[in-house]
């Protein structure tokens, strides 16, 4: 879940954690977890922004991302 996106942050892994977010945020709002779909959908946008190579598109998707996963925590 979250905090193990959050470990692979830490590593470098972005590319992982934007896999796994996007698995976990299915799973997650399959069960109606929407806190675990919030979490997932800022832990990708963490992963977009600033993996290398992240482009403008990326900082606008990752913005967008905070913003519904913020909206979900609420």
């Amino acid at each position: 879940g979250f905090h193990f996106c959050e470990l692979l942050l830490d590593l470098g892994k972005n590319d992982d954690v934007i896999k796994r977010s996007d698995a976990n945020e299915v799973i997650d709002a399959n069960n109606n977890r929407t806190y675990a779909v919030g979490l997932a959908k800022i832990v990708r946008a963490k992963a977009k922004s600033s993996r290398r190579g992240s482009t403008e598109r990326d900082r606008a998707e990752s913005l967008e991302l905070v913003s519904d996963g913020v909206e979900m925590l609420r």
